[in-house]
């Protein structure tokens, strides 16, 4: 749907020279392919820009915009409002010429072939609902699959908070007393647990964004067949040859995610920990481990716990989302052609009069449309009709 785009390859410093070069090559293919043009690839590391040292690509990538802003913004937001005009115009001129044809076919075979197509434009209607169930079922199964990787990793992270624990008794908390033990073995363990949990969190979100790509794109592949079956029903049955324009709409979510990984401490604990740091030799250090594994199992199944609640929400919302915009798609692509099938029927019922009325004003509002859309047409690019690869981010 874009007019101009800037891509970025990120985390460039992780290749070599002709990983690069390859890297380059294989995704300026895969953007041609979506856009139907060359366009150039940002390759730059962003951790590598926040630096001091800064990094080059980023410093080209950064400049470039910074010029487009200053020097191509304007002209291409007209010719953005122009690709929106020219689908909305298409489909209005859709939603006329449909009408008008509609309604020239009263009688006999022409009739049934009207018929026809009103069948096939309720099919696809219905298929909204069959594609906001299937993305409800799909949802279920990536959040039953969450719950089963959280359960995993909250086990696994437990068992390596308790391995840790006792090598750091043995190690560098060997001759430490009670409170020593409990501070700087619960503040390693608190480390450990937020770069696994992160880790953890970072991967099933990949995961997912992953599964709700490839959910969307099915979904978007589906609508766009049935338009096309719809366009050659209405070649077909009709001799018409519409133009069905359909935007495209994106998902997103929210990247904000904090960790809680202070001591939940409760009056008993204050009074607990306070009896327990003070008791002497052996007698501390044992109550200090017994502690540090109480409070291994309790990081892991708490920051696991609350990453899972972050990424189970995040999944619901862009479901919703996706819901909502396939909704959206759906209705649009159908729901002039609905509203024209409605018009013909009043227009089949109407007398004479009324009738002559109504299609001297249908005919001149196609032919304002018609005139707009060549106006149009020689303002704008080319494959701007109809969306083409829409790209989804769920969960960034």
């Amino acid at each position: 749907m874009s007019v101009s785009r800037f891509v970025v390859l990120n985390k460039a410093d992780y290749l070599d020279h002709a990983g690069l070069t390859e890297a380059l090559d294989f995704t300026g293919r895969v953007v041609a392919e979506a856009t139907g043009e060359a366009t150039r690839i940002y390759a730059l590391s962003a951790r590598t820009a926040l630096t001091g040292t800064g990094d080059a690509g980023f410093e080209t990538f950064a400049a470039d915009v910074r010029g487009y802003l200053e020097t191509g913004r304007a002209a291409d937001l007209e010719r953005s409002v122009v690709a929106h005009l020219r689908r909305l115009t298409g489909s209005l001129l859709d939603e006329v010429t449909l009408a008008r044809r509609a309604a020239q076919m009263r009688e006999g075979a022409a009739a049934e072939r009207v018929a026809a197509f009103a069948g096939r434009l309720q099919a696809v209607r219905n298929r909204a609902q069959d594609a906001e169930d299937f993305a409800a079922a799909e949802s279920r199964r990536m959040l039953a699959e969450l719950n089963g990787a959280a359960e995993h990793e909250a086990a696994r992270l437990a068992a390596s908070l308790a391995s840790e624990v006792g090598r750091m008794l043995g190690a560098e908390l060997a001759s430490a007393n009670a409170r020593e033990t409990e501070q700087l073995g619960r503040a390693r363990l608190a480390d450990i647990t937020r770069a696994a949990v992160e880790s953890w969190r970072q991967a099933e979100r990949d995961r997912l964004e992953r599964r709700l790509e490839g959910l969307e794109g099915r979904l978007v592949g589906e609508l766009d067949a049935e338009l096309d079956a719809i366009s050659g029903a209405a070649a077909d049955l009709l001799g018409l040859d519409l133009a069905l324009p359909v935007p495209g709409h994106r998902i997103s979510g929210d990247l904000r995610f904090i960790y809680t990984l202070q001591e939940d401490v409760g009056q008993t604990e204050l009074l607990a920990g306070a009896t327990r740091r003070r008791l002497p030799g052996e007698a501390g250090r044992r109550r200090a481990r017994q502690y540090l594994e109480r409070e291994a199992r309790n990081l892991a199944d708490g920051q696991v716990g609350r990453a899972r609640a972050d990424l189970q929400y995040r999944l619901a919302e862009a479901t919703r989302t996706l819901s909502r915009a396939m909704r959206l798609r759906y209705a649009e692509g159908t729901g002039r052609l609905q509203t024209a099938l409605e018009t013909a029927a009043q227009l089949r019922h109407a007398t004479a009069g009324e009738a002559a009325q109504r299609e001297r004003q249908l005919a001149a509002r196609e032919d304002a449309l018609s005139a707009l859309a060549a106006n149009l047409e020689s303002d704008s690019e080319p494959n701007q009709d109809r969306a083409g690869a829409a790209s989804v981010s769920p969960l960034r």
